[in-house]
């Protein structure tokens, strides 16, 4: 069966019930769930089909105190409407303290990859799905998975495990931000494309279950 979704159509609800969901449909608090006074939106234009971003986008708020054990498994969906640029373009961004944090990023340099970097107390591991390269005008949905039991962060494209790498941001560290489409340290990694369903779980979700949502 087919899993392309085009930009007309709505934005599905989740199948799993997330700890934070942001349909990113509409700018209503009631759109960006319950992180309170959600702070900046800028240049973001919505509609059924999500949220579109043109580079100088953005979704971000500081000034967090989410454990870390609330967001074990946490993704979105995207759509490019043009592959574009050859450097790494920043969908999510969460960041906890200095030299903590996860990014999942577009990285067309790379054969259109999806990337997901952990870096954690100055280790860093680069997740790269290297064999689905992306085509435009689609939906993808992609998920990474915390693994404390394991000590490893996964990513998913499509309901698919694609990467494994050996670095885990630990279950008691609190997040203190969270950008979507944007980049607060490098404002050049904008994302420009649809962006819709952010979830965040606080549990790490089986593979079985990423499949479903």
């Amino acid at each position: 069966m087919s899993r392309r979704h085009n930009a007309a159509a709505a934005a599905p609800a989740p199948s799993i019930s997330p700890k934070f969901w942001f349909p990113l449909t509409s700018d209503s608090s009631d759109s960006m769930g319950n992180f309170p006074g959600w702070g900046t939106v800028s240049g973001v234009t919505f509609s059924s089909a999500g949220g579109y971003f043109t580079g100088s986008s953005r979704i971000f708020k500081s000034g967090l105190s989410i454990p870390n054990s609330d967001i074990k498994t946490w993704g979105c969906e995207i759509m490019l409407p043009n592959l574009y640029g050859s450097g790494i373009y920043t969908i999510m961004k969460t960041f906890y303290e200095t030299r903590t944090e996860n990014q999942l990023s577009y990285a067309p340099g790379w054969s259109q990859e999806i990337h997901s970097n952990p870096y954690y107390n100055g280790n860093y591991s680069s997740l790269g799905i290297t064999s689905v390269p992306l085509v435009a005008n689609r939906y993808y949905k992609l998920f990474v998975r915390q693994n404390h039991s394991a000590g490893t962060t996964n990513l998913f494209i499509d309901g698919v495990q694609r990467s494994t790498g050996s670095i885990v941001i630990p279950a008691n560290k609190t997040l203190t931000s969270l950008a979507i489409g944007y980049n607060e340290s490098n404002s050049g990694r904008g994302f420009k494309g649809y962006i819709r369903n952010v979830m965040f779980f606080d549990a790490e979700l089986t593979d079985a279950q990423i499949a479903q949502l």
